[in-house]
């Protein structure tokens, strides 16, 4: 046996009888991994999850049947991998709920029929009289007033009212044919 293996079942022999040295050598290789920015583990996780590699790195190498196929340190190294995809798996995001989040995400049901609205309302807006469309499309979409259509168009600013009143009036009933 080489030199190589020779230190690692001596390391192997020494962690299983619990010397302080070779237990605290596998706590710090656990800690490479638990540790590292790439983890994500909070803080508060790092020591019982280090504590926990140990405990299942020391079980596994006291079973009859154990082999190392490479290192201790890649052995410690794997378990903790391990048990950092665990924890990220159980971990639940708690955070406080805001108000303001009711109305940036809208209930799935309202948002679906909002847009099967909307999409009635393009529909009878494209089939709508070409004047009822620039007239609606001023007064709601530019937010022009009668008075600064009527200056416009020449036409007075009571007039506009009627036809819009008679557009929309229209417009909803376009919306009730293509809704069925």
């Amino acid at each position: 046996m080489s030199d190589r293996g020779n230190h690692e079942a001596d390391l192997l022999q020494r962690f299983l009888r619990g010397e302080r040295e070779a237990c605290l050598l596998c706590e710090r290789w656990a800690g490479e991994v638990v540790r590292s920015q790439r983890s994500g583990i909070e803080p508060a996780d790092r020591a019982d999850l280090i504590q926990e590699t140990l405990r299942q790195t020391w079980e596994e190498v006291r079973k009859p049947d154990f082999t190392t196929h490479h290192s201790l340190r890649a052995l410690v190294h794997r378990i903790a991998v391990n048990r950092c995809l665990d924890w990220v798996r159980r971990r639940r995001v708690l955070c406080e709920l805001r108000e303001s989040l009711l109305q940036e995400f809208p209930d799935p049901v309202e948002r679906l029929e909002k847009e099967r609205r909307l999409a009635l309302l393009q529909r009878a807006l494209a089939t709508i009289k070409p004047f009822c469309r620039d007239l609606i499309r001023q007064h709601f979409h530019e937010r022009r007033t009668y008075l600064e259509i009527a200056d416009t168009t020449g036409r007075h600013p009571s007039t506009l009212r009627v036809h819009m009143f008679r557009c929309l009036k229209s417009l909803r009933s376009l919306m009730e044919i293509c809704d069925h």
